[in-house]
């Protein structure tokens, strides 16, 4: 299984053909890329798409604040 989720908007793209899901974060230049649906999850598998989750609804909003503990951590190493 391959899973796939959107929780920033305009993030994240599917492109899909016969026998292949593929998931990027901008469309590349091969075939037709279509949005995935915003603050949903996808689950691929054998190179299809087995499941979409309805949208929760929850945005994800970066804040840098929110990682400067992490940042501190890392920055001893």
């Amino acid at each position: 299984m391959l899973y796939a989720h959107c929780n920033f908007r305009d993030t994240l793209h599917v492109w899909r053909d016969a026998d292949s899901v593929a998931f990027s974060t901008h469309p590349l230049t091969i075939g037709t890329w279509a949005p995935v649906q915003f603050t949903s999850l996808v689950a691929a598998k054998d190179g299809e798409i087995v499941r979409t989750s309805p949208p929760h609804g929850n945005e994800y909003i970066y804040n840098p604040e929110d990682y400067r503990l992490a940042y501190m951590n890392f920055a001893r190493l």
